[in-house]
């Protein structure tokens, strides 16, 4: 094997690791954007009281529990992974974005948070998209030239 057959080799395995990387990014961006358009198509925004801050363990980071009113009268308690900040008071209530039916998607922030977080899944389903076919065109290209070359 030649340096320019192991170079084109490299660039046809890389090509569809990539390409397979930006299936499954896509896939993933696109089941957080359907939560965040249902979020903001149809959410509630609810008074959530923080009730617990405690460490994770070999980490900075907090594990907050919040609690708040869901659609048919009782509580739940959502758990949320957070930096350490002095903004996050226990006994302060925080805004939620809640389903209107009983459901456990909730989205700790306001309603144009949630539009944010919603503008940003497409932005990234776009670069997933993106991704895709960029890994696919490395692979073809590579491909053809290990065919013509070969």
């Amino acid at each position: 094997m030649d340096l320019v057959t192991g170079v084109l080799l490299f660039f046809a395995l890389s090509g569809g690791a990539l390409s397979v990387f930006g299936l499954m990014w896509s896939s993933g961006e696109r089941s957080s954007r359907k939560e965040a358009a249902e979020l903001d198509g149809t959410g509630v925004e609810v008074a959530a009281r923080l009730v617990l801050l405690e460490p994770l363990r070999g980490t900075t980071t907090l594990r907050a529990h919040y609690e708040y009113p869901s659609a048919d009268g009782s509580t739940l308690r959502h758990t949320a992974g957070v930096a350490p900040s002095p903004v996050h008071v226990v006994g302060r209530a925080y805004p939620l974005v809640r389903l209107p039916r009983p459901s456990r998607k909730v989205h700790v922030g306001t309603r144009a948070a949630v539009r944010a977080e919603l503008r940003d899944r497409e932005r990234n389903a776009g670069h997933a998209l993106r991704v895709t076919l960029a890994g696919l065109a490395t692979c073809a290209l590579a491909v053809t030239g290990l065919v013509l070359g070969g």
